[in-house]
């Protein structure tokens, strides 16, 4: 017999340059018009539940932007759609099983958990 333990996950929203990811994406960020604009997108980085990254990130939408990541400040709108990407993110993360868990340094460092079942053997005759 098996009994249910639950344990949980852990991601956080964290902003991330679109080309850092592969060599097509970097390729690609800086066609559009004008030489200083790349895009940008929101990952949801999922942590184990010991603590240990995981390989596991879930990509948002892409969109510009027109200044440092370490320079953007999401509350100002000059970033044209980082508010649709964000909520398109969060509302697939929550479908998805995720639960709001706080924030985190960051304005669009949303925090979430889900629980992982894990079986466990219990001992004969328990």
């Amino acid at each position: 017999m098996r009994r249910r333990t639950d344990v949980w996950q852990y991601l956080e929203i964290e902003l991330e340059d679109a080309g850092d990811q592969s060599w097509w994406a970097g390729l690609m960020a800086p066609v559009a018009t004008g030489s200083d604009n790349a895009y940008l997108r929101f990952v949801g980085r999922v942590w184990a539940p010991d603590g240990r990254p995981t390989r596991q990130v879930v990509h948002g939408e892409t969109f510009p932007r027109f200044v440092d990541p370490d320079e953007l400040d999401p509350e100002d709108a000059f970033t044209p759609g980082w508010e649709r990407a964000l909520e398109h993110l969060r509302r697939w993360l929550e479908a998805d099983g995720w639960v709001p868990a706080g924030r985190g340094a960051e304005t669009w460092a949303y925090r979430y958990v889900r629980p992982v079942v894990r079986a466990q053997r219990l001992p004969r005759g328990a």
